[in-house]
């Protein structure tokens, strides 16, 4: 548990600890040294309790002496320290004090000298069953050892608070930076980049600070440069997909339908002649399998380069592309708001719009187990302009705590952020997932007017 901590939790208590320590073994050696005090003490005020109680009845008249110069003799006595003093057979016992209250018992047993004690008769002085008892007696003593210890250990207490909350601000502030540090480094992991820590605390601080900051910039550089050349790329990889798709709609399409064309009329042929049914039946054969390639072969098309987005427009494709969905997955309830019909839009933004709803929508019918789904686009205006905002919704499982984008994510942000967009996916408090990308119209149109006059 200890360890699991904050090093600011722990070094305060290890101060503590010390300073506790150290107050419980000063207290133990003051105990050690306080009974050696009390032992000299208290064998001092016996011997003079005896010597002082046998000089005054040496003065007390004899044979028979006064009960009352008796208990004159014993309340002197009893101004005596560390000692008790009393007549015996007379139940008035004198005790040294009354106004320190004791020590606690295990104390007292502690510190507790050996108990001296004197018997003297009065047998001369007319009394021959009373006889005058002293006895040595450390209750004051350690009595008042025990209260100064009550006070020491209160005022240990207020001082240990004290430093121990002047510990607490000096590591805390002392360890503050470290603290920013920490942050830095939990926002550089979440992919933020534009981080300057100020240069505070000791030098081995701001040393940490400068790495940091260099880290920062060093990764600031990597990330431009990867977006860059995985913007290039992506270029690259749509022109050439693109002219993929033209070279298997231009050259192998017309071939399949000149095969398929070709096969059908020498299955006539055939079916004329009547003695050719076999032959005809394998010419249905292959008529069905260039057919079926004829299929995956615009399957192929539209996945290289939706050819709905050049003859329908991006609204026209994306509803083309929701019913293909719904054809195929008719147990998710699919809907589709699109409010797009005053703004006009480049291939290149229509492109990443269409690519942003079919990897969504990929990506529902793969993993979410919804059983709704709803992909909603309209214009919003804000301080930067205009923004085209995507917003898929699914009321599906959500997105797991492990949960790592793939691939596909991973494109479609690249995607997002070469039209200078963003994209956020949450889970919902009701359940499901949302996925939100903005794409702003207005740095997309500077961006082709500063190409276009690149280019002329």
């Amino acid at each position: 548990m200890f360890t699991q901590l904050s090093l600011k939790y722990r070094l305060s208590i290890v101060f503590g600890g010390v300073i506790i320590a150290t107050v419980i073994l000063f207290l133990i050696l003051f105990s050690l040294h306080a009974r050696g005090r009390i032992k000299i003490e208290a064998e001092s005020a016996f011997g003079l309790a005896v010597n002082f109680v046998e000089n005054a009845l040496s003065r007390v008249a004899r044979p028979i002496a006064p009960r009352k110069e008796l208990e004159g003799l014993i309340q002197q006595a009893q101004t005596l320290r560390h000692v008790r003093v009393w007549i015996e057979n007379d139940q008035q016992e004198v005790s040294f004090t009354n106004k320190i209250e004791a020590a606690p018992a295990w104390f007292s047993k502690l510190l507790a000298p050996e108990i001296k004690k004197a018997h003297i008769p009065l047998l001369d002085y007319g009394h021959a069953h009373e006889s005058i008892e002293i006895e040595a007696s450390a209750r004051d003593e350690i009595a008042e050892i025990w209260d100064e210890i009550e006070w020491f250990a209160l005022g240990a207490l207020g001082a240990l608070l004290l430093l121990l909350s002047v510990v607490y601000f000096l590591v805390g502030r002392t360890l503050a930076p470290l603290e920013m540090h920490v942050e830095a480094l939990t926002r550089l992991d979440q992919g933020h980049r534009f981080i300057i820590l100020p240069r505070s605390g000791s030098p081995e601080f701001k040393i940490i600070s400068d790495r940091i900051n260099a880290l920062s910039k060093t990764l600031q550089a990597l990330d431009d440069e990867n977006h860059h050349l995985i913007q290039k790329m992506i270029l690259v990889q749509d022109e050439e997909r693109k002219d993929i798709a033209r070279d298997l709609h231009d050259d192998i399409g017309p071939f399949l339908f000149k095969a398929r064309v070709e096969l059908g009329a020498l299955r006539k042929k055939l079916v004329a002649s009547g003695d050719n049914r076999s032959l005809a039946q394998d010419c249905d054969k292959i008529d069905q399998s260039i057919e079926l390639l004829q299929k995956a072969n615009r399957r192929l098309l539209g996945r290289l380069r939706p050819a709905a987005l050049d003859e329908m427009g991006l609204e026209g494709a994306l509803e083309a592309l929701g019913q293909s969905w719904r054809s195929a997955h008719p147990d998710i309830a699919l809907s589709m708001g699109l409010t797009l019909e005053d703004v006009t839009l480049d291939e290149k933004i229509s492109l990443t719009i269409f690519r942003i709803v079919q990897e969504a929508l990929a990506n529902i019918y793969r993993h979410s187990k919804a059983q709704t789904a709803s992909v909603n686009l309209k214009m919003i205006t804000d301080k930067s302009g205009d923004n085209i905002e995507i917003a898929i919704i699914d009321d599906g499982c959500g997105i797991g705590e492990d949960f790592r984008e793939g691939m596909g994510l991973r494109g479609l942000r690249e995607r997002i952020y070469g039209v200078s967009g963003d994209m956020k996916i949450k889970n919902l408090s009701s359940g499901g997932a949302k996925l939100i990308a903005r794409i702003p119209l207005k740095q997309n149109l500077q961006k082709d007017l500063s190409i276009s006059s690149a280019q002329a």
